[in-house]
């Protein structure tokens, strides 16, 4: 999780600028070239969601991060608009099911008790630790060489997790059995109503929307706008996910006594706080703080 981080991070944090100074894409094509993966990820992790409902394999993340880095290495050598929309739509959007194939790995491994419930925090915190430590590492090589080295280098860390995934994780289909004698039953009042679960879902693609929306047009703001270094979307980004971090590390330290509502109202309230911020900033001191209220919102 953290290497996929690392590499998802230094890409993603500067894929925008690469479009626009690099590639010359007009800002239309900038958000098609950034929506593509999403797009091509969404197919791949749902059919290697239910190919490992049914079979759960390590081979699904080690092919999938592999074509990623293939991809992120066949993007240094073009600029054509179609075939970086091709690219990015295919071997990266790859790189999305790498997320939650690993997730679902760790609870199939270390099953529905304690343990296994633990790991999605702890597998949260690395991602965002991950966030916190690749943009500051793209940003200095982004100063020293350009984008091409960054595209090398998160090739290379997806090759490394590909590689530790298929060599150091325990296979999961041995744990497969466990699992199900481990998991819980529900509640016979606990059935969702189709109403809320539509809302429940308007609601989470609302809120992503929002965020990517944002982080999108964060690069270009920031350079086109305030007229700050491409070094400075690095430093923004990393201050988000540090305070993710924290933020992570505060909730699972919190009662449970504490209304989830409340929480969750919490954290959308300082996700609109993020966007006042963001637009009223002049320089580098409120943007850092917007990113702040960011880290703690998502």
């Amino acid at each position: 999780i953290l290497l996929l981080g690392i590499a998802d991070s230094m890409v993603g944090s500067y894929i925008v600028l690469f479009a626009t100074d690099v590639a010359g894409l007009n800002p239309v094509q900038v958000g098609v070239l950034a929506s593509a993966p999403a797009v091509g990820g969404i197919a791949v992790s749902w059919l290697l969601g239910r190919r490992f409902d049914r079979k759960p394999m390590r081979s699904y993340t080690v092919a999938v991060t592999a074509l990623a880095g293939v991809g992120l290495a066949l993007m240094t050598r073009t600029t054509s608009f179609p075939v970086l929309i091709i690219l990015a739509a295919t071997l990266l959007g790859s790189q999305a099911a790498a997320f939650p194939q690993l997730f679902s790995m760790a609870r199939v491994i270390l099953g529905n008790g304690g343990t296994g419930q633990r790991s999605a925090p702890l597998l949260r915190s690395a991602w965002s630790l991950a966030w916190a430590i690749g943009p500051l590492i793209g940003a200095a090589m982004l100063t020293r060489t350009g984008f091409a080295t960054i595209l090398w280098a998160a090739a290379g860390l997806l090759t490394v997790t590909s590689l530790l995934v298929a060599i150091a994780v325990p296979a999961p289909q041995q744990a497969r059995e466990r699992q199900a004698d481990e998991r819980p039953d529900l509640p016979s009042d606990a059935t969702p109503t189709v109403l809320a679960l539509t809302l429940l879902t308007g609601s989470i693609t609302l809120f992503f929307t929002a965020m990517y929306a944002g982080s999108v047009a964060l690069p270009l703001y920031v350079t086109r706008g305030l007229h700050e270094p491409a070094s400075a979307v690095g430093v923004l980004y990393s201050a988000c996910a540090f305070v993710e971090v924290l933020a992570a590390l505060a909730l699972a330290a919190m009662p449970t006594r504490i209304s989830q509502r409340a929480l969750i109202l919490t954290g959308m309230v300082t996700f609109v706080l993020y966007f006042v911020v963001t637009v009223v900033a002049q320089g580098m001191t409120l943007l850092v703080v917007g990113q702040a209220a960011r880290g703690i919102a998502i």
